[in-house]
């Protein structure tokens, strides 16, 4: 109720006042309950993370902050709930709580936090991960890895920002962010292990795979993208029905990963070009 000096709110306004005025009066000031500044003191350690389109138009951040005073559960006065945008980028706790800020305990390098990824845009597009800001000593001197579960990618964010692709999708869990490589556990996601019908031969390939799958869902279309998320090619799946060859020869050596889009799901696999 009471907010210390120096500190500031964000409101969630109801969508059918849209267009109507906030307004705040000084009436609304309490006297009491406000003697308290807003601390400087405290050790904390703080990481901001942000996700942006590859023409960074959308974009959006999730800060995770680390201090004494916090746990790894929902901790009034420093964690918040995120707000539903376009593009998200936020913190998952185990009850299924999504934060934009999420409050932890004193920073210990074997911490792991779970990280959801939303877009409501309905393209296939390359968004980006880095870096926004680092404040404190202990996270200066560690490393922050980022693993994806879709594609089971690992990146050092210190050194690298990750790409990838996507449509719209809702994830909570698609990301977990850790301070040492060995602490992130190896995941796949539930829509391949929901798809077993679904198959991709031979791989590793040296030019040919075949897409071939046994069921009712409905297809839209498959991007190939290489380790960097740089999109190589994209294919038509409308019309798919049992099997598809998908010619890969003229591209160099090396691992890409093929995203296949359903009314339902969307699917990725790695395909190794030999």
């Amino acid at each position: 109720r009471f907010m210390p000096s120096g500190q500031g709110f964000g409101v969630l306004a109801d969508q059918d006042a849209s267009g109507s005025p906030l307004t705040f009066t000084n009436s609304m000031r309490v006297t009491e309950n406000n003697g308290t500044v807003r601390s400087s003191d405290l050790i904390t350690n703080k990481l901001w993370l942000k996700i942006s389109d590859e023409k960074e138009i959308l974009n959006n951040s999730t800060l995770i902050g680390f201090l004494e005073a916090a746990t790894p559960l929902f901790d009034k006065g420093y964690d918040s709930e995120r707000l539903d945008t376009k593009l998200s980028l936020y913190s998952t706790l185990e009850n299924g709580k999504e934060l934009s800020i999420q409050g932890r305990e004193a920073f210990q390098s074997n911490t792991t936090v779970t990280l959801g990824f939303a877009t409501a845009i309905e393209d296939v597009k390359i968004y980006t991960i880095s870096i926004d800001k680092i404040e404190g000593v202990d996270l200066d001197n560690s490393q922050v890895y980022l693993k994806d579960h879709l594609t089971g990618t690992i990146v050092n964010l210190k050194k690298e920002s990750y790409n990838f692709t996507s449509g719209k999708t809702s994830q909570s869990n698609r990301f977990t962010l850790s301070f040492e490589p060995e602490e992130i556990e190896i995941a796949t996601s539930n829509e391949l292990s929901n798809n077993t019908e679904l198959a991709l031969y031979p791989n590793p390939t040296q030019g040919i795979v075949t897409l071939s799958y046994i069921g009712d869902e409905k297809f839209n279309n498959a991007i190939i993208t290489n380790i960097n998320g740089k999109i190589i090619k994209k294919v038509d799946l409308s019309s798919f029905n049992e099997s598809l060859d998908i010619d890969l020869s003229r591209f160099s050596i090396g691992m890409y990963f093929i995203q296949i889009s359903t009314e339902n799901t969307l699917i990725t696999k790695k395909i190794l070009l030999k």
